[in-house]
């Protein structure tokens, strides 16, 4: 069961490094990221065949992407029909704050913290209340965090 916590834990931060390829990168560049982390799986579980098992679940989603700097968190892009869509946030915000907590700080990595640290315990229905600048024009947006299912699947890696 160790093995499968460590398992995951790398899947989930190797899919966080993969995110940008997933945004628009070439099919190739997905595949060489997506071969990369099938190395790293088996090499974890020492075998030459690694099997995840995940039952379908819900979790909180809002519906944006985002590229954090000091400068706050710059909304990339909003999904349709989604919360902070139905909130009024639109692609090219910069959000400053989220519920008090400053999102513009002296380092990227001090902004990442904070907005993980946020995103990280977020609930479905919690209320996120975001200060932003639009266009130059300072806003106040609250939003509902919603929730978005996952459905089951079973991954299996193995060498050749």
């Amino acid at each position: 069961m160790n093995l499968l916590i460590k398992i995951a834990t790398l899947t989930w931060l190797s899919l966080m490094t993969i995110a940008p390829v997933l945004a628009g990168d070439s099919d190739e560049e997905l595949r060489h990221e997506i071969s990369f982390l099938a190395k790293k799986l088996l090499d974890k579980s020492g075998g030459d065949s690694v099997t995840i098992e995940q039952p379908a679940y819900m979790k909180p989603f809002i519906g944006i992407c985002s590229d954090v700097s000091r400068r706050g968190v710059k909304l990339t892009c909003i999904t349709p029909g989604a919360n902070a869509s139905k909130a009024g946030l639109k692609t090219g915000d910069l959000i400053t704050s989220i519920n008090g907590i400053e999102m513009s700080t002296s380092s990227s990595r001090e902004s990442e913290n904070a907005f993980y640290g946020i995103t990280k315990t977020m609930k479905t229905g919690d209320e996120l209340v975001m200060k932003l600048v639009r266009k130059g024009e300072k806003r106040t947006i609250t939003a509902i965090v919603g929730d978005i299912g996952q459905p089951a699947y079973t991954l299996t890696v193995s060498k050749k």
